[in-house]
């Protein structure tokens, strides 16, 4: 197994931190953290704002159609018996917090993950309302009460023909760890 450069690893990072990798490269990966503290941490942070991100999702049930389809998928793949995957002993994974920090309670953490999706729904919102009138992408930035994140800043780009938005923010704290 060859070791990881600096700049692969930022390549592989986030894919890592949403257990997105095959095998292989999940184990060069997690060579690399054992002795990177800089990354583990940003493996850390990936980890947490991905945590937050789905607290965002709205929670649908898949309907029945899309249920078939996708268990006569499984069975039509070939591969492994589901007693050969079980039998088999388990990988050895770099164990990384998935929760926040417990110094934040969990109202506060739900307040805040409540706050970012109806900050983000009301600006994708007045994006697409303009947008409809201009036509052409709409950028919004918006800073929040200053004594909270001092120099913080967020900009919304709404692109109305692809129906994307791209939100980037400047300026915040750093997560802790």
């Amino acid at each position: 197994m060859t070791r990881l450069d600096e700049a692969e690893a930022d390549d592989l990072l986030a894919a890592y931190a949403l257990d997105a990798l095959p095998e292989a490269e999940a184990r060069r990966v997690e060579e690399h953290l054992r002795t990177c503290a800089g990354h583990r941490a940003a493996a850390v942070e990936l980890r947490q704002t991905g945590a937050l991100l789905s607290l965002t999702a709205e929670e649908r049930e898949p309907s029945p159609e899309l249920r078939r389809r996708i268990v006569e998928a499984v069975k039509a793949s070939p591969g492994q018996s589901a007693s050969a995957e079980r039998e088999a002993p388990p990988a050895p994974v770099l164990a990384l917090p998935r929760r926040f920090p417990s110094w934040l309670p969990r109202p506060a953490r739900l307040a805040v993950a409540a706050a970012v999706a109806i900050g983000l729904g009301i600006s994708a919102l007045i994006g697409y309302q303009v947008g409809q009138v201009t036509g052409r992408p709409v950028a919004y930035t918006f800073q929040g009460d200053p004594s909270a994140a001092p120099g913080a800043e967020a900009r919304l780009v709404y692109f109305k023909d692809r129906k994307e938005a791209v939100l980037a923010a400047s300026g915040l704290p750093k997560l802790a760890s």
